[in-house]
């Protein structure tokens, strides 16, 4: 009872009774007050423990509430019969409500005698058990031994002492006086309110449950109670807490049965239905109000609803004894607190405790502070959120600054006191909660830690919704080294997936992770150089701070959504979701009043706003500086879902919503598979407001298609966030999707929607019915479907239609589409969008193709079964078919197909309206796909040798026309025919073939004639393929006009395709002399309704205009071939735009064959005053239209820009000379000279020096291949572009003052001078050296070397040989310089550089191959000589140290000899040939039949005839050995390996 005493003393003292700090405790009492272990020198600095009276008392930040009580309030005797709890909270209350009184004066009132202290009798030890016994029996009923002790404040140890020192009489005469002053109820626990309504007084410490009528019965229908709760806990800083244990009332959306809750302090208003009832719900003041409404059917359960009262405290003394947490608040928590808010709380525990704030929203401007102490007595600190907070002893203090006037309330301090587990044992598993913590020290720490440590602590969280583990490092200095491999902490988290060491001196380090449990290691190694502390690391969990946000409504039509505790920053790790429903509206208007959240990859990390719009079950994500912007909801049912993580807490954001309701304009529908809708606005005038609507579809793919829009916003994907403005020219832009927004402000606006059924199954049968179905692959690469007709019986008049929608890969074709039964595969690009396909077979395969890249590739394609009842199908075998119009069904598409049999049928049209050809549409293939209107051709006769498919439209009245299909006699030679063109022509000559093979056969002389049925026609070739010899002495395709003839030189098209544009009638000729080793050519020709060939002569200036009227036509194409007159080959041709109008999806292109394969200019929108230039004198111009809208097309003037400088040469017939500025001076502005090559020859261009200083360039180096683009700057005397490649665009331009390198090319090689005065631009040029293809078919044994050999050479000189077989090559000579000569040896796997090699050196190539030499040594170097014969490749096999290769061998099928050939790794110095066994019948010398074993840089050896196991060595890194033998008889086999 002493040491009781003496606590109680020291705890008074410590908060301000200044009068209880008379005597001081003996250090030997004190001592047992005090557990073992603990610190006398705690109270050093303010009591003296020798017993001296302190200086003066301690300075506290506030006056403390017991400051009035003195020592004379102690008594002596408790009564035997006061039940402890009542009186405890009669002092208590009265103490704290009577602070005007002395607590002498209120313990008269309660007619208390006062027992001084010395008369007080010292209880006995059974006295004390006698008591103790007392407190825990049972009273009235109620049971105080069940309950948890009561948590023990500093008010809780004075009330202690007051009853344990009152007299048993004093309590008798206060006790009738104390029940009626207080009104206290005996028995604290409430019975069961089961009343429909009324007021119910929650008392401190009690419990009330209520219940709905009947409960657990159903309760009664058309009910309406009402309860008024209020907490009577002594002040007005009271809160309430409910909780459900049963809840279940009827749902549907809480419109029937709910119960409401209402804070009217907060504005809170929370309704509950279903099987949802509330957890947990705090209010913020001390009243609440419950409504509870049924309908008259279809009732349930009810709930049983639990209210406790929640006392707030600001200041005390506190024991913390237990496990049980500690909760500490400002007044009024979460509330505001009053401006001169003093708080100070002391707590005491025999075990180490943390502290955890829970919420700290100060304003920084607003001055106020929360300080804390470890040490209980020593100078407080700001408290730090980054520091950890652990000590038996806690003084934590809050002061609001009542002087500064506050814009806002301060929702003020929160925090949370707890027990902490301390240990500084290795290799231990520890267990965290909610409720309990643990701090983990190293071994010695904060004096340092041993050596050799090898530590491991296995950490539990017992993680509950809302919580996240936490490692906090109070403290952490370890040795420092940069990969953490001396000492350090490692922290493995499998569910992470991460395992990260940490060392040297951190502050603040924090580690959070979800995973249930993780393993921590500390490990240190034999020595540490200088001190370091160690660490201690506080493991806990941390709260998600939930529903935080906060939703009120301002106005009818009108709420408020901001985040936690705005205006301040929200807290870190916070989740709000709200749901908000309006019956009353269509959707929501959404205004950002405030929104200012970090932004981190896309809004998908960090702090973001959700806003989920159930209507069309999409979210929107917001995050950034996003103040000021506003959208429009798709629907009335909005959840919001508000996130924020640990870094980078904002400002935080205040959404204003505003309710919007459609009228006679918008709406929202839901449409199914095949059903349509046709809508319309009002004649709403402008700026009337915008009209919204949303579709969705229902397990369907929504179309658009408007009328009478000039502009309309469109979201595909229901969301306002994704609108996009479209006009008239951009609608059919819009995809297709499952929903769409679409806002409009325009009158009279009619928008259709066609939903249509998707089908997204990759890989399987998709069998049409009469709907149409939308394909979507939704991004799957490798997608394939086969899509199969209605009907599997043989129908000519049924189709299927497919329309590319959608796709993402612009650059790329999007889906194949395979007709087996056709026999053809047709890609759907970019340029077929929306068009239709139409295909009359039963089954097609549609395959996603499959970018280079394998980017993203979605289509949508719709697919649509045709059915036409009317038509037939006729095979012309003998006679003439006729077919009118009379007999057709008016009303229907008919569909008629006329089959030739592989013979010549023609085709007539007769008709008294030409206006009736635009409802026909032919085919000359036989396919739906080559369906062009009759109109467009330039006459009504047509004719093919394939099948006519002709569809006509559904026919007017009056109108009147036959058809008649004649056969015509058969073509027998199909390589020598005529083809009659007319305006839209268009087809593909192919050259023969071989059956069964690829290539042309030999001996085959072709004339396919090209002419006009009426008119003279222009035609544009496309040559889409070539593949002949580059020697057009051995096959020769050429374009024949007359008595002249222009050869088709492939070396001169390095590039395909290649467009050329002829005028009938011409000839294309084809003779041939090889014998199946080219594959020919591809060239298709087309005749376009518009365009031709135009000659510009002198000044002639000429208009070129769009074909049409007003307006030029959809699906046209247009061509113009623009020549000078060639009098001089350097004349340009110039292009001026004078009116340009084309629809953006339309273009006109210029190319110039001079400068590039590609456009030099392309021109779409609107164009003015834009001149485009030639390089030379031709120049192409190309328009193409779509079936888009279109525009009123455009005026172009050209004409000549004559020069006479400059030259065409060809090498064929002047072999070398010299071209020169000077010839041309002075009119030498611009001069273009080309060079064109003969047939194996190579082309080689010297500058020539006419005597003066020329500045020597650092790029003046021997050409040895293709230049790259290069420009020439600050030239003096103009400047010179050179490009060997056959085009100019990528030439290198040099000035004409400066040094300019040698240049060789087998292409043309172009030269432009520009501005050029003197010294003269001169060149000199000599075609030369040797290009050719090796006919080893013909000669399979031959050799090669360089020009003059064995004289010596003079460069520049350049040969290339080129080969389609394998080749053996065994050089035989070698004498280049390595800085100026390359010889090179290659085909598709290698290439070597035999400069410096040695010789006599052998070589393998595979087919096909090239022999490469280019030499620019001039008279000092003899070059190379080489041996080739063609020989079967049997394959390449590579060996290294320890895996050798075996190789078994027999002759190959071909009359050649077999060859085999092996290589090692790089640097080795040769391989060793195990030859085991070989049978070669031969010739006693091997001659002729024989096994050669060589090296890359030997002869090696030669076996033949039958020989057992043989050893050659063979030096380098290949090995070769070739089977010189055909007999069936010869095998052989050898092993190979790496030497060693």
């Amino acid at each position: 009872m002493l040491a009781k005493s003496y606590a109680i003393q020291m705890l008074l003292c410590v908060v301000g009774l200044a009068a209880l700090c008379v005597s001081t405790p003996d250090p030997q009492d004190l001592a047992g007050i005090l557990d073992h272990g603990d610190d006398l020198g705690l109270l050093g600095p303010h009591f003296d423990v020798g017993g001296t009276e302190p200086k003066e008392r301690p300075k506290m930040l506030y006056d403390d509430p017991y400051d009035d009580l003195s020592d004379d309030l102690m008594a002596s005797e408790r009564p035997a019969y006061l039940e402890e709890r009542e009186l405890r909270a009669k002092i208590a209350a009265l103490l704290k409500s009577e602070r005007s009184r002395s607590a002498e004066e209120i313990l008269r009132d309660l007619g208390v005698t006062h027992v001084p202290d010395d008369e007080a009798e010292e209880p006995t030890g059974d006295e004390e058990d006698e008591g103790n016994s007392r407190r825990g029996k049972m009273i009235e009923g109620f049971d105080e031994t069940r309950d948890p002790p009561p948590r023990r404040n500093g008010v809780d140890r004075f009330i202690d002492d007051f009853i344990g020192r009152y007299s048993q009489r004093s309590y008798l005469d206060a006790q009738e006086n104390l029940i009626e002053i207080l009104k206290l109820k005996k028995d604290m626990k409430k019975e069961v309110i089961s009343t429909c309504g009324g007021v119910i007084s929650v008392a401190e410490g009690a419990e009330e449950v209520i219940t709905t009528p009947d409960y657990p019965s159903n309760y009664p229908p058309s009910s309406k109670c009402t309860w008024t709760l209020v907490a009577q806990l002594g002040g007005d800083n009271s809160q309430l807490r409910i909780s459900a244990s049963d809840f279940e009332l009827e749902g549907a959306g809480c419109k029937y049965d709910f119960l409401t809750v209402t804070d009217t302090a907060a504005g809170i208003n929370e309704v509950f239905c279903g099987r949802k009832g509330p957890k947990d719900f705090l209010s913020f003041s001390n009243s609440l109000t419950l409504t509870f409404v049924t309908d008259e059917s279809d009732n349930k359960r009810g709930f049983k609803l639990s209210v406790t009262g929640v006392k707030s405290t600001c200041g005390g003394v506190y024991d913390i004894s237990g496990d049980e947490p500690l909760l500490l608040s400002t007044p009024n928590y979460p509330l505001a607190y009053p401006a001169d808010t003093k708080c100070h709380w002391l707590v005491l525990s025999k075990t180490l405790v943390g502290v955890e704030l829970l919420s700290y929203y100060i304003n920084p401007g607003s001055q106020d502070l929360l300080q804390i102490s470890t040490d209980g007595f020593s100078d407080l600190e700001t408290y730090n959120t980054r520091k950890v907070y652990v000590s038996k002893v806690m003084s934590i203090s809050f002061t609001a600054n009542p002087h500064l006037a506050k814009s806002f309330p301060e929702p003020g301090v929160q925090l949370r006191v707890f027990p902490i587990d301390e240990t500084r044992e290795c290799n231990k598993t520890v267990t965290v909660s909610v409720d309990s913590s643990v701090v983990i020290n190293s071994n010695k720490f904060p004096r340092g830690y041993d050596n050799f440590l090898n530590c491991f602590w296995k950490i539990r969280f017992n993680v509950t919704e809302g919580y996240i583990g936490r490692l906090k490092f109070a403290d952490f200095d370890i040795e420092q080294q940069t990969n953490c491999e001396y000492d350090y902490i490692q922290i493995t988290d499998q569910v992470q997936g991460k395992n990260q060491k940490y060392c040297g001196f951190k502050r603040s380090l924090v580690y959070k992770t979800n995973s249930e449990e993780i393993e921590m290691a500390f490990r240190s190694d034999e020595s540490n150089l200088i001190f370091y502390k160690g660490f201690s690391v506080y493991v806990s969990l941390e709260k998600i701070r939930v529903d935080e946000c906060i939703l009120e409504k301002t106005d009818r039509d009108t709420w408020v959504f901001k985040s936690p505790y705005l205006p301040y920053a929200f807290p870190a790790y916070s989740v709000c979701n709200v749901n908000l429903y309006s019956e009353r509206s269509n959707r929501f208007k959404i205004r950002f009043s405030k929104f200012l959240l970090q932004k981190k990859e896309a809004c998908i990390k960090g702090d973001y706003l959700s806003v989920k719009d159930e209507a069309i079950n999409r979210t929107e994500v917001f995050c950034g500086d996003l103040q000021g912007y506003s959208y429009i909801t798709a629907g009335n049912n909005l959840s919001f879902s508000f996130s924020s993580d640990s870094s980078n807490t904002a400002e935080g954001f205040e959404l204003e919503i505003q309710r919007m309701t459609d009228g006679n304009c918008g709406g929202n529908f839901m449409l199914n598979p095949g059903a349509s809708l046709d809508l319309r606005a009002p004649g709403n005038k402008e700026g009337d407001g915008d009209c919204v609507w949303v579709f969705q579809g229902n397990n369907s793919v929504l179309l658009l298609d408007f009328n009478k829009v000039e502009n309309v916003r469109v979201s595909s994907t229901g969301m306002y966030t994704n609108l996009f403005d479209y006009n008239e020219r951009t609608l059919d832009f819009i995809d297709p999707s499952e929903r769409y927004m679409v806002l409009s402000r325009e009158k009279g606006v009619k928008i259709k929607v066609l939903a249509y059924q998707p089908f997204y199954d990759c890989g399987s049968l998709l069998e049409l019915n009469t709907d149409p179905i939308l394909i979507d692959n939704l991004g799957v690469l490798d997608c394939s479907i086969q899509v199969k007709r209605p009907h599997d019986d043989e129908d000519d008049n049924q189709a299927i239609n497919f329309s590319l929608l959608s796709m993402s890969h612009s650059s790329a074709c999007a889906v194949k589409l395979f007709d087996k039964e056709a026999g053809k595969s047709d890609r759907l690009c970019e340029s077929d969008w929306r068009q239709d396909y139409i295909t009359s077979s039963k089954t097609i395969n549609v395959t996603a193709i499959v970018p280079k890249n394998r980017d993203e590739n979605d289509f949508m394609l719709l697919v649509q079964p045709l059915q036409f009842t009317c038509g037939r199908t006729y095979d012309v075998i003998d006679g003439k078919i006729i077919v009118r119009s009379r007999d057709m069904d008016r009303g229907e598409t008919c569909v008629y197909r006329f089959k030739s049999n592989n013979d010549r049928i023609v085709l007539d049209v007769a008709s008294g309206n030409r206006r009736h050809l635009s409802l026909i549409s032919v085919s000359t293939e036989g396919t739906f796909q080559t369906l062009k209107p009759l109109s467009s051709y330039s006459t009504t006769s047509l004719e093919t040798n394939k099948e006519f498919l002709v569809v006509i439209k559904p026919l007017p009245r009056k109108t009147n026309f036959a058809i008649q299909v004649i056969p015509q006699p058969r073509v027998n030679n199909m390589c020598s025919t005529c083809l009659v063109l007319n305006s839209g022509s268009s087809g593909v000559v192919r050259s023969p073939s071989t059956d069964g093979l690829t290539t042309y056969p030999a001996g085959l002389s072709c004339d396919v004639k090209f002419e006009a049925e009426k008119e003279q026609q222009t035609v544009v070739l496309t040559i889409n393929y070539l593949d002949i010899p580059k020697n057009t002495s051995v096959d020769r395709l050429s374009i024949v006009r007359g008595d002249s003839e222009a050869v088709i030189d492939p070396s001169r098209i390095p590039i395909k395709p290649f467009t050329l544009i002829e005028e009938t009638p011409f000839s294309l000729r084809f003779l041939t002399a090889t014998d199946n080793e080219y594959e020919g050519y591809e060239i298709a020709y087309n005749v376009y309704e518009c365009g031709g060939v135009v000659t510009l002569r002198n000044d002639d200036r000429i208009s070129i205009r769009s074909p049409g009227n007003e307006i030029y036509p959809t699906y046209t194409r247009c061509v113009w071939l623009i020549n000078t007159d060639i009098m001089s080959f350097s004349d340009r041709i110039s292009v001026r735009v004078v009116d340009f109008d084309v629809h953006p999806s339309d273009s006109l292109e210029f190319f110039d064959p001079l400068y590039s394969s590609s456009p030099i200019a392309s021109l779409t929108g609107t164009v003015k005053d834009q001149t485009v230039l030639s390089t030379g004198n031709q120049l192409m111009i190309v328009f193409d239209s779509d079936s888009r809208t279109v525009s009123s097309g455009f005026e172009l003037k050209v004409g000549p820009i004559l020069s006479s400088c400059g030259a065409d040469i060809d090498t064929a017939v002047v072999e070398e000379g010299v071209f020169s500025t000077l010839e041309y001076f002075p009119n030498t502005d611009y001069c273009l000279f080309r060079l064109r090559p003969s047939d194996g020859r190579v082309m080689s261009l010297s500058q020539v020096d006419w005597g003066e200083s020329r500045e020597l360039s650092e790029r003046s180096k021997a050409f040895r291949g293709e230049w790259g683009p290069r420009a020439a700057e600050g030239c003096q005397s103009g400047s010179v572009l050179i490009s060997n490649t056959g085009f100019l665009n990528g030439s290198q331009e040099f000035c004409v003052e400066e040094s300019i390198p040698d240049v060789m090319s087998v292409h043309d090689l172009l030269v432009v001078v520009r501005d050029s005065a003197l010294p003269p631009a001169s060149f000199s040029f000599r075609a030369g050296g040797c290009v050719r293809e090796l006919a080893v078919s013909e000669v399979p044994v031959g050799s090669l070397a360089s020009p003059s050999f064995p004289e010596y050479f003079n460069g520049p000189v350049s040969c290339n040989w080129t080969t389609r077989s394998p080749l053996l090559l065994r050089v035989t000579f070698l004498d280049l310089d390595p800085d100026l000569d390359s010889f090179v040896l290659s085909d598709p796997a290698h290439s070597v550089n035999l400069t410096g090699a040695q010789f006599p050196r052998y070589a393998l190539l595979e087919g096909p191959s090239a022999i490469s030499f280019s030499g620019f040594s001039r008279g000092v170097r003899k070059g190379f000589s080489l041996e080739y014969e063609a020989v079967d490749s049997r394959g390449e096999w590579k060996v290294s140290e320890g895996h050798p290769v075996v190789i078994l061998g027999r002759p190959g099928p071909h009359d050649r000899p077999s060859a085999w050939r092996v290589t090692g790794p790089a640097g080795i110095r040769g391989m060793t040939v195990l030859v085991w066994a070989t049978y070669i019948p031969s010739d006693p010398e091997c001659a002729t039949h024989f096994l050669q074993v060589a090296g890359g840089v030997d002869e090696g050896v030669r076996i033949c005839g039958g020989a057992g196991l043989k050893t050659v060595h063979v030096l380098g890194e290949e090995a070769i050995m070739v089977l010189h033998s055909t007999s069936a008889l010869a095998v052989l086999a050898a092993s190979v390996h790496v030497m060693v």
